[in-house]
């Protein structure tokens, strides 16, 4: 108990989640990759698990199927804004 009390004690103190996304702007020449850090980052509130499946999903078509990067880049950002959207209806319900 004393070894995790340590181990707590260690960590450091939680930054708040913000409920309101900071947007950082689009960098040009952005990766796929790279915006979905951005967002990422941008939307801290948003359950990763459901998203980064609907965002590997955009990846792909990119990747395999030839998706332009700004194409893909804009469909991400829709998919972020919109389940930052689907959140706030839902906490003001």
């Amino acid at each position: 108990l004393t070894y995790a009390e340590f181990l707590l004690s260690r960590q450091p103190e939680a930054q708040p989640v913000s409920d309101t996304p900071v947007l950082a702007p689009r960098p040009e020449n952005e990766s796929v990759i790279a915006a979905i850090r951005r967002l990422s980052l941008s939307y801290p509130m948003l359950a990763r698990d459901e998203l980064f499946n609907e965002a590997s999903s955009l990846m792909a078509k990119h990747v395999m199927h030839g998706e332009s990067r700004e194409e893909t880049i804009d469909r991400l950002e829709a998919l972020f804004e919109s389940r930052y959207a689907a959140l706030r209806n839902l906490v003001a319900d």
